[in-house]
C-alpha cells in the first residue's frame, strides 16, 4: 500500500512536443529517461507508429503523458522519467531523428492532406521530390527531414498533455505504473488505432471535391482551419458545443464522438454537405473571395440552416456573402464613424442587426442565437439577390 504520510503529487501541464524531445535527447544531462527500470521495452508495431505520426499531422489528441520528476538524478543522470507514454514518446523521438520512415497509405494521406505545404516550398528539393513522386503515384518514403517546414513546425509545436508526478519514491511510482497498465480500458495504441476512422471524418469524406472547394473559397488551409471549423459545425448543429468555443472543446467533441448524428440535426448536416458540394462544382476563376475564418463560418451556417438556392445561385450567394462579410469588418475598426460610412442609407435598427451578426463569431454563442442570426443573414442575401 502507498504510504499516506508521503503522498505523490500530481500536477497537470502542457508542453510543446519539441520540448520533451529535447529533454529525451539530453537524458544524460539531467534530461528525460524513456526507459526507467519499471518500464517494459519498446514494442509498438509499424501500424501503431504510423497512426501516431498521422495523428500529429491531423492535430488529433494522442492521450496524456505521465512524467515523474526526480529529486536527484537517476543512474543515467536523468532528472525525470516517463511513467506512462513511453511507446508514444519513443515513436515521436525516433521519427524526429529520421530513424522511422512512413510508407504506404499513411504516407499518401499525409502528403494529400498537407498538399499546400508541399506546393509552397518550391525551393526545397527534398520536399519537391516527394511531391513529384506523389503526383506520379510512386512509392513514398516520408521521414521528418523531407517534410515541408510548415508541417515540421506543426509537429514540433503540437501541445502534449502531461501529468507531472513529484514527491514519490521509486516503489510508489512502480506500483502506480502497474495500476495504470492494468486498469486502463483503452491503451494509447488502441486509441490511436481508432482515430483515423472517427465518425466525424465520415462526414468530411462526403465532400466530393474538397480541394476544389478550398480553391474556390481561397483557403490555403495551412493550419487545417477548414477541417477544424467543419468539425465544430457538426458539434454546433448537434448542440453539443457552442459557436466560438475553444479548440480544446472541438477536439474533445471530435475525439469522444462515437455514433452517427440522427434526428433533425442529420437533415441539417446533409443540407450543409449538399450545398458545399454544389459550391465545389463552381469555376474558381469566375469570382474572387476575400477569405477569412468569419466568412467560412457564415458559409457553413447558411449552407446548413438557410433555404438559399445554391444550385441556381451559388456564385451569386458567395459574392454577396463576401460583400457583407467585408462590410461587417467595420464593426471591428477603431476609425470614427466607419460603421455609418459603411452603411450610409441603412436605418439604425438594421445597423444594429448587422452589429449582432458581426458578434455572432465572437465569444461563445448558443445554437438558438446562431439560428436567429443566420435567418437574418439569409434574408439580407435574398434581398440582394432580388435586386
Amino acid at each position: 500500500m502507498l504510504n499516506n504520510r508521503n503522498r505523490m503529487n500530481f500536477n497537470p501541464a502542457s508542453l510543446p512536443l519539441i520540448t520533451l524531445v529535447n529533454e529525451i535527447k539530453n537524458r544524460n544531462r539531467n534530461g528525460l529517461d524513456l526507459q526507467p527500470s519499471y518500464q517494459r521495452g519498446y514494442i509498438w508495431n509499424k501500424d501503431f507508429k504510423e497512426k501516431l505520426i498521422y495523428s500529429l499531422t491531423k492535430h488529433y489528441p494522442i492521450g496524456n503523458i505521465i512524467i515523474r520528476n526526480l529529486e536527484n538524478p537517476n543512474e543515467k543522470n536523468a532528472k525525470s522519467e516517463v511513467v506512462d507514454g513511453q511507446q508514444r514518446l519513443t515513436t515521436i523521438y525516433n521519427f524526429l531523428k529520421d530513424d522511422f520512415i512512413i510508407t504506404g497509405d499513411f504516407a499518401n494521406k499525409i502528403v494529400s492532406e498537407n498538399i499546400d505545404y508541399y506546393e509552397e516550398e518550391i525551393e526545397n528539393k527534398a520536399v519537391q521530390k516527394i511531391l513529384t513522386k506523389f503526383k506520379e503515384n510512386k512509392k513514398l518514403e516520408l521521414n521528418f527531414s523531407n517534410l515541408p517546414q510548415g508541417l515540421k513546425s506543426d509537429i514540433e509545436t503540437f501541445p502534449l498533455s502531461l501529468t507531472i508526478i513529484s514527491n514519490a519514491t521509486t516503489e510508489q511510482v512502480a506500483e502506480y505504473f502497474r495500476f495504470v497498465q492494468n486498469q486502463e480500458r483503452l491503451k494509447a495504441g488502441e486509441i490511436i488505432e481508432s482515430i483515423p476512422d472517427t465518425i466525424l471524418e465520415e462526414y468530411l469524406n462526403k465532400l466530393n471535391d474538397k480541394e476544389n472547394l478550398l480553391q474556390i473559397l481561397n483557403i490555403k488551409n495551412t493550419r487545417k482551419e477548414f477541417e477544424k471549423i467543419f468539425y465544430s459545425m457538426l458539434g454546433i448543429i448537434e448542440n453539443k458545443i457552442n459557436l466560438g468555443c475553444t479548440d480544446k472543446n472541438i477536439q474533445e467533441y471530435a475525439n469522444n464522438k462515437k455514433e452517427k448524428i440522427t434526428g433533425p440535426q442529420e437533415k441539417e448536416i446533409e443540407n450543409m454537405i449538399k450545398n458545399l458540394n454544389l459550391i465545389s462544382k463552381l469555376n474558381k476563376n469566375d469570382f474572387q473571395i476575400s477569405f477569412n475564418k468569419r466568412y467560412l463560418k457564415y458559409l457553413f451556417l447558411i449552407c446548413a440552416f438557410s433555404n438559399l438556392n445554391f444550385k441556381s445561385h451559388g456564385k451569386e450567394i458567395l459574392q454577396e456573402l463576401n460583400i457583407l462579410n467585408e462590410k461587417l469588418s467595420s464593426f471591428n475598426s477603431a476609425k470614427k464613424n466607419i460603421v455609418f460610412e459603411t452603411f450610409p442609407t441603412e436605418p439604425k435598427e438594421l445597423i444594429e442587426e448587422y452589429r449582432n451578426l458581426s458578434l455572432l463569431v465572437k465569444g461563445s454563442q448558443k445554437l438558438e442565437t446562431v439560428k436567429i442570426r443566420i435567418k437574418f443573414l439569409e434574408k439580407e442575401i435574398n434581398k440582394r439577390l432580388e435586386k
